[in-house]
């Protein structure tokens, strides 16, 4: 017998699992899973309806303020690592300890913080979102 279980998203057979299936199985064809797996191959996703029994679903694109979110989570993340770069190429010039090519990562590495900072300005974003390129991406001095 093939069982779905809500409470895990998951197939069990009593062949394979034995013991270890969970209390909420609903029983389903092997011919039912076979579509619900096609289903999820072709883009859709296999939920649990109000008795248990998994169907399938199309899924939802996310809504521009999801995409806004994930966007400015990801230019904040990026933003961190570029100040810490920053930080430490801004010692070493403020010291006068700085290389020609640490001078040089250091304006790229600001210019590539602004370019982040200016991502909410793009006519298309939070649709569409062209990052800047990261120093160092083609130039390992740059890191």
């Amino acid at each position: 017998m093939i069982y779905y279980c809500e409470s895990t998203g998951g197939f069990y057979e009593d062949q394979v699992n034995k013991k270890a299936i969970p209390d909420d199985k609903v029983e389903i064809s092997a011919a039912y899973r076979l579509e619900l797996l096609k289903g999820q191959v072709q883009g859709q996703c296999i939920v649990a309806d109000d008795q248990g029994y998994p169907v399938l679903i199309d899924v939802q694109p996310p809504s521009e303020q999801e995409l806004r979110a994930v966007a400015l989570a990801k230019r904040d993340d990026l933003a961190r690592e570029a100040s810490t770069m920053i930080a430490t190429l801004q010692d070493a010039v403020d010291l006068g300890e700085a290389t020609i090519e640490e001078q040089a990562a250091l304006v790229e590495w600001k210019r590539y913080r602004i370019g982040l900072m200016r991502i909410e300005q793009q006519s298309e974003f939070p649709m569409k979102t062209d990052w800047p390129d990261r120093p160092g991406k083609n130039d390992p001095q740059l890191l």
